[in-house]
């Protein structure tokens, strides 16, 4: 089952990447041309990297198979029940762990640092941080 996933991966991947050097092959006309284009593009390049993450797993998958360890969840030891591995080959936690896995994914920590969880900057956090005075009116500061 794997390996004729693995084909099949291989296969969308190729058709994936044909389509996409066809679509930069032709030269954009007006804006509305260039724009659906470009979206197109993305569109594609997407779906290759979903595709090469698939072929990734399956490969990973291929791997524990020869040594012994497919279908032995990573986290906790215990056999992954074969209807899991049927309905995901590539799997590579049992039901709970992988629900584990997923709730630390999405967990959230609370309160200020809840905030900055999305942001691509760090933050040092200080008790000593002074805001800035905000200045009055619409862009200028008045002087009292």
């Amino acid at each position: 089952m794997l390996s004729a996933l693995r084909e099949q991966e291989i296969a969308k991947l190729k058709e994936l990447i044909r389509q996409e050097v066809s679509q930069e092959a032709s030269g954009p006309g007006d804006e509305s041309d260039s724009a659906l284009l470009q979206e197109g593009i993305e569109l594609h390049a997407s779906l290759i990297d979903l595709s090469e993450s698939r072929l990734t797993a399956i490969w990973a998958a291929l791997d524990r198979l020869e040594e012994n360890r497919y279908g032995i969840c990573e986290r906790c030891g215990d056999e992954i029940p074969f209807t899991r591995l049927r309905a995901m080959p590539m799997s590579v936690h049992c039901v709970d762990c992988q629900a584990k896995v997923e709730a630390a994914r999405n967990w959230k920590p609370a309160g200020r640092d809840a905030a900055l969880q999305d942001t691509a900057i760090n933050v040092v956090w200080t008790d000593d941080f002074e805001p800035a005075p905000r200045a009055r009116g619409r862009g200028r500061e008045r002087s009292r």
